[in-house]
Parts: C-alpha cells; structure tokens; sequence
C-alpha cells in the first residue's frame, strides 16, 4: 500500500515537471515564431540591405513571355 502511494507521488511528481517543461517549451516555440516574423517584414530587410548598399527599384518588375513554336 505504501508503495502504491510513493509510486503514484512520483508519477504526480514526473507529469508536474513534464508539464512545466512543455508550457517551456511551447513558449520558447512561440517567441522564435514572432522574433521570425519581425525578420521577415520587408521594412527590416529593407534596412538590412540599405547597409550594404542595395535599394529598392524604381521600376516596377516586369513580365516575361515565353512563346514555343511547334514545328
């Protein structure tokens, strides 16, 4: 009986931890999403690149048809 209990406290014990690891975790998945995000916005690329010395261009981009001829 006082085995059952010690084995049933330890369980308790090991899920507590488990699930404080997982809110952890998932709150580390979370900020990495949003710090990635914020990499992602073409303003922070825009003043990454302007160090470097590229800009945005003036032109807008245009399309290019490709035709096959069938002989």
């Amino acid at each position: 009986m006082i085995t059952s209990a010690h084995r049933a406290d330890q369980k308790v014990l090991k899920i507590a931890e488990l699930n404080r690891l997982k809110r952890q975790l998932r709150a580390e998945f979370v900020d990495t999403g949003t710090t990635l995000m914020r990499m992602k916005l073409e303003s922070s690329i825009r003043d990454k690149v302007k160090t470097k010395g590229l800009n945005p261009s003036k032109t807008p981009p245009q399309k290019i048809k490709v035709t096959v001829k069938k002989d």
